[in-house]
């Protein structure tokens, strides 16, 4: 039996269109409109119960790709990624 693993597509999609994420992207991008850092956001998001689609908490690093990820609009990945 050959275990699979979910494409980087999947995982993406998935994060993508996760509506605590996508809630917590909303929350986000108004805080680093007003000055916040990463790691304060990232605290935020743990106060109020936000949790990571896997249910952990936000690191500054997820924070900052949620952000990205806005800010770019990128709404799908090119049909070469796996």
């Amino acid at each position: 039996m050959q275990v699979r693993y979910p494409t980087s597509r999947a995982i993406w999609q998935n994060t993508r269109l996760h509506e605590a994420n996508r809630q917590a992207t909303a929350l986000i991008q108004a805080r680093l409109a007003q000055g916040h850092g990463y790691n304060q956001i990232a605290q935020e998001l743990e106060s109020l119960g936000f949790r990571t689609r896997r249910g952990c908490c936000f690191t500054h690093k997820q924070v900052q790709r949620l952000a990205q990820r806005a800010t770019t609009g990128l709404q799908r990945l090119p049909n070469n990624v796996c």
